[in-house]
């Protein structure tokens, strides 16, 4: 997974630097004006992105950034695991996860939409919780005493096992 991500990032930014240089002063207005440098206007449209989301995920990176990559990397890489800004926001900020986090949970083969449609209540099981166990142990058999109402239980197969709650609990 992390070799196919390295590759997909080169591959994209080296074509971006072919059709970087390509970009005439009208298709590069709009990224000055969302507040991009001309260098990096030119790397997020080489990439592929529009100046609006390059905003969103720069955004999103800038807030939550992983450790030795630039925004265009990580931004890269939370597509490739199949998540948006927000859905990585989603993820990161309102359910506390982590990119290493995220990077397990794509190595189960789960995008980020799977992720985020468990997380808000729909999709697939993150984990399945094991159904219980039966207990193995007969049900106690409570009969009322004479001395004073107390509950006495009686389970001849348990051999003096006490009752959930101990000896003195309340008869129902």
């Amino acid at each position: 997974m992390r070799l196919t991500m390295t590759f997909l990032l080169l591959m994209t930014l080296a074509g971006g630097a072919a059709h970087a240089a390509a970009l005439s002063s009208s298709e590069l207005r709009p990224w000055l004006d969302a507040g991009f440098a001309a260098d990096d206007a030119r790397l997020w449209e080489g990439a592929g992105f529009r100046p609006d989301e390059a905003l969103e995920w720069r955004g999103f990176v800038t807030t939550y950034r992983h450790a030795g990559r630039n925004n265009l990397e990580e931004s890269l890489i939370w597509i490739g695991w199949g998540y948006t800004p927000s859905m990585a926001h989603t993820f990161m900020g309102d359910f506390g996860g982590t990119f290493r986090e995220a990077e397990d949970l794509a190595a189960q083969g789960l995008s980020g939409g799977e992720v985020i449609a468990e997380l808000t209540g729909g999709g697939r099981r993150l984990e399945q919780a094991p159904a219980p166990m039966p207990d193995p142990t007969p049900a106690p058999v409570v009969t009322r005493g004479s001395d004073k109402g107390s509950a006495r239980w009686r389970n001849p197969d348990a051999h003096g096992q006490q009752p959930p709650g101990g000896m003195h609990s309340p008869v129902p």
